[in-house]
């Protein structure tokens, strides 16, 4: 927070937790796994996302999911919900919990990951952090990415490329080299490349 760096879910979710229960609201953090290429899915405490029960209806928070949804998302039986120029809708897979699943056109979905409603405490979650922290396997540790939500709708910067999704439109400008993405990183994050 003093350094104005972001995280991943674990930080950013357990924070935002924290804020939301200080505000006075009723929730809880949610385990989810996600599927792998292989059609099996990821361990559980792969991924920390929020429920939070409001006026007798569940919404499913998350801040700390990359290209996610940016409001609150109805946990509500095939209910297609919008979230800027990206299509939701959460579906419920027998007694393992709810997918989330994502689509550009409303129409063809991608399944993002199963949430639990099972409570979780934000111990139980420190063995996978750990994980994503420090294993070779992990995709944590494959190379830079920072990603940001907008106004009009996502920055991505990777050590190749940065992409802009804005109002439904999607630009990619490559990188020519490390120092542009130092140069990119601090124009369109506000991130200064560390002298330590």
């Amino acid at each position: 927070i003093e350094q104005k760096r972001g995280g991943f879910c674990y930080e950013l979710n357990g924070l935002f937790y924290s804020l939301l229960t200080q505000l006075g609201f009723t929730c809880y953090m949610a385990s989810a796994r996600m599927p792998k290429p292989d059609g099996k899915l990821s361990p559980e405490f792969e991924h920390m996302c929020i429920l939070v029960q409001l006026e007798g209806e569940v919404f499913l928070c998350d801040v700390g999911y990359g290209k996610g949804p940016v409001y609150p998302l109805k946990v509500l039986e095939e209910n297609m919900q919008m979230s800027l120029n990206q299509f939701y809708r959460i579906r419920k897979k027998d007694d393992e919990g709810w997918w989330l699943d994502e689509s550009d056109d409303g129409q063809s979905f991608e399944e993002k990951y199963l949430f639990s409603p099972k409570r979780r405490t934000l111990i139980e979650f420190i063995p996978r952090c750990l994980y994503q922290q420090t294993d070779p396997e992990s995709h944590f540790r494959n190379g830079k990415m920072i990603t940001q939500a907008t106004p009009e709708g996502r920055k991505t910067l990777t050590e190749k490329m940065l992409i802009v999704n804005s109002r439904g439109k999607r630009t990619e400008h490559y990188l020519l080299n490390e120092d542009d993405f130092y140069i990119k990183l601090e124009e369109h994050f506000n991130i200064h490349r560390s002298t330590n």
